[in-house]
């Protein structure tokens, strides 16, 4: 079944090669299923402050900001997706300014996911270098969210109008096909989560309230029907480990 409504975050101000690259992605699952629809959001055309790491989106689930920009617009345009595309441009070896001012924004997800197991493709250009770099920082921005990077598409200066290849066409497929159901974890997610687990068992009242709500505290990971019998024992180990390590914060 193919995925039906597709968010794709722009994080350059300009559409530029980014941009273009996206469209020509839309241009291919458009000509296999006309039935998919791409909604765009700029950033750039977007109120976004700039966080004050206040924490008080993590204690009580709200922002000073909630009603002043647009960033909770934008979060809930995630929440309601089929699937994420997260883009940049590469700025000095790292995303634009203007996509880590939002995501930063969206702290609160680190401690209470709410795009869980979400497909997330990442896109990326630059004109030199730093896309490893960059693309590796949105992928662990995707598992914090709770959702599931499944796929790089990627270009330089050199290949900007390349076609895609055998290769980014599977990582194409593989994201308008994804199915939680057939996903394997990675050693990397696992951790992640019991991070996460571990920080709403020991520290903060409301993430405890939001964990238990979701049946997330006894798991492994979100869904853990297809995780190997080796990773179910490493994720139960450091959970063991790590939640032993913290203490439980006392109330003052």
């Amino acid at each position: 079944m193919f995925l039906l409504n597709i968010v794709v975050i722009n994080g350059s101000k300009r559409k530029g090669n980014t941009y273009n690259l996206i469209k020509k992605i839309e241009k291919y699952y458009l000509s296999n299923n006309k039935d998919i629809s791409f909604n765009y959001i700029n950033l750039g055309e977007y109120n976004i402050s700039t966080c004050l790491g206040c924490e008080v989106c993590i204690k009580s689930d709200k922002c000073p900001f909630d009603t002043k920009d647009d960033v909770n617009k934008i979060m809930n345009q995630l929440n309601d997706s089929d699937g994420i595309i997260l883009s940049s441009p590469v700025y000095l070896e790292q995303v634009s300014g203007l996509l880590k001012t939002f995501i930063d924004r969206t702290c609160r997800w680190f401690h209470r996911p709410e795009l869980i197991c979400k497909p997330i493709l990442i896109v990326s250009t630059t004109a030199s270098s730093g896309l490893k770099r960059t693309t590796k920082y949105l992928e662990s921005v995707a598992v914090q969210w709770g959702a599931v990077p499944v796929g790089i598409v990627k270009r330089k200066v050199y290949n900007y109008n390349n076609a895609f290849d055998s290769k980014e066409k599977k990582v194409l497929d593989n994201f308008i096909n994804f199915n939680i159901k057939n996903y394997n974890p990675s050693f990397y997610q696992l951790t992640m989560f019991q991070v996460q687990r571990v920080l709403a068992n020991k520290v903060i009242k409301i993430d405890k309230e939001f964990w238990n709500e979701k049946k997330w505290m006894n798991k492994i990971y979100y869904y853990d029907r297809n995780v190997p019998y080796i990773k179910k024992i490493y994720a139960k180990l450091f959970f063991k480990m790590l939640n032993n390590r913290i203490q439980p914060v006392k109330k003052s």
